[in-house]
């Protein structure tokens, strides 16, 4: 490519599409307006990535998709006095730091590592507004990568990356953030 960038807002379904060099986002971003529309699901967003990947092969010289990421994030907000108990209120023992045990105010935690799957898992908590700037409290992104290669479909890598995520953040939040937040396992 050389360098350039497209952004396509989709009115109806709240989808946006950014096309950078050797980059294709697609992603959904909730509203907190009168415009606001529903969490289309990743089946939605998976078939939209898709479409938008044929139709760019068709009008541009597009190279193999070599990687794949996919990022969800969430907004926990917070009351007075809870910055610093969010890792033991809302996440498992497996995540809350030992060196924070004394924390009075938690700024941000960012974890990275590699297992032997050979997906790159990221989680990252830090304090922050909602988009509506609205509340404060602590933004939550848990992100999984992993190289395409060895005969498997980037399609079939992007489904095993959010089958992954879904794991991965049930075991990241503790009984009372899945009773509070209505998490269906």
């Amino acid at each position: 490519f050389s360098h350039f960038g497209f952004r396509f807002a989709g009115a109806k379904t709240g989808l946006d599409l950014c096309l950078q060099q050797n980059l294709l986002v697609l992603k959904w971003n909730r509203r907190f307006d009168a415009t606001a529309l529903p969490y289309p699901r990743f089946e939605a967003i998976e078939e939209n990535l898709w479409w938008a990947v044929k139709v760019l092969r068709e009008a541009l010289p597009l190279p193999e998709i070599s990687a794949l990421n996919m990022r969800y994030a969430n907004f926990i907000p917070t009351v007075e006095g809870s910055a610093g108990t969010v890792l033991t209120d809302y996440f498992s023992e497996a995540i809350a730091v030992q060196l924070l045990d004394k924390a009075t105010m938690l700024h941000s935690v960012d974890l990275s590592w590699r297992e032997n799957d050979q997906i790159d898992r990221r989680f990252s908590l830090s304090r922050g507004n909602s988009n509506d700037g609205t509340l404060q409290g602590f933004l939550l992104a848990t992100v999984a990568g992993v190289q395409v290669n060895n005969g498997v479909s980037a399609e079939a890598r992007l489904v095993e990356l959010h089958d992954f995520l879904q794991t991965f953040f049930s075991g990241l939040i503790s009984s009372r953030a899945k009773k509070e937040w209505g998490f269906v396992e």
